[in-house]
């Protein structure tokens, strides 16, 4: 990966990958570059070419990255057919599972409300993230499943009631 001037000279070669990489992204504030390859990281660079932060992802290789407007987020996407939600220090806050194939296109709202993600499957999802980020996955799960709990014939009666007391106060 190159950094070039306006007038077409090269400033400097990002070297770090190991692998091709399929995508680039400036932050919102101009000051850093993160790049997605299909060696599965995420590299974070400063503008004058340093490496600031290598994020492993596993993910079987990455095709893209994006940032959130606030900068605060990395949304990856790539072979393994999910979007992935990174902070800037490499922890992975969630993973979106959903497409059928390789995560090839990812873009942020301006109000960082939603992200909007397109695969080689044909599918664009539209994501809610303030959803996202305030749900409860085990009251989520539990309401997934409540109506089976007690309905199902082969479920025992004292299985019937175990996410009762689950997302209550």
């Amino acid at each position: 990966m190159k950094l070039w001037k306006p007038d077409g000279t090269a400033v400097k070669t990002l070297r770090g990958h190991e692998d091709g990489v399929w995508g680039v992204a400036f932050s919102p504030q101009g000051n850093a570059i993160a790049s997605a390859s299909w060696d599965d990281t995420i590299k974070l660079w400063k503008l004058d070419g340093t490496l600031l932060k290598t994020i492993k992802a596993q993910s079987q290789g990455l095709a893209r990255v994006a940032f959130s407007p606030d900068g605060q987020t990395i949304a990856t996407g790539g072979v393994d057919n999910q979007v992935k939600l990174w902070t800037l220090e490499g922890k992975l806050l969630t993973a979106l599972p959903g497409h059928q194939g390789t995560v090839i296109s990812l873009a942020f709202t301006a109000d960082g409300n939603f992200l909007v993600s397109g695969g080689n499957d044909g599918i664009v999802i539209l994501w809610d993230l303030k959803q996202i980020r305030s749900l409860n996955e085990l009251e989520y799960a539990c309401n997934w499943v409540r109506d089976y709990l007690r309905t199902n014939v082969e479920v025992e009666d004292s299985a019937r009631h175990l996410c009762d007391n689950i997302g209550k106060p």
